[in-house]
């Protein structure tokens, strides 16, 4: 499988914080027939001012939603609607 149509998805960031600050925001495929776990597709790093917002736009590589086939023994995209996620990095 080679990766022919990369998708874009964008979310808007804010920092709603009294101090400036930086974040990642992440992007998971969920929701997918037969799969029970979440993927991680994407993320970037952001610095924000107080206030400050910023269109995050991911390039995701369509490779990333196949899962494998084995009686076919390829790598298959699903038919099947899929959902999105975005979340934050977790704090530690």
């Amino acid at each position: 499988m080679t990766s022919t149509h990369p998708l874009r998805v964008a979310a808007t960031v804010t920092n709603t914080g009294s101090v400036a600050g930086k974040d990642v925001p992440q992007l998971y495929v969920t929701g997918v027939p037969g799969r029970q776990q979440q993927r991680l597709l994407g993320w970037d790093k952001v610095a924000l001012k107080t206030g400050e917002s910023r269109r995050v736009t991911l390039e995701v590589d369509d490779r990333l939603l196949a899962d494998f086939d084995p009686s076919s023994q390829q790598w298959r995209l699903q038919a099947a609607p899929i959902a999105w996620r975005w979340g934050i990095r977790p704090r530690t």
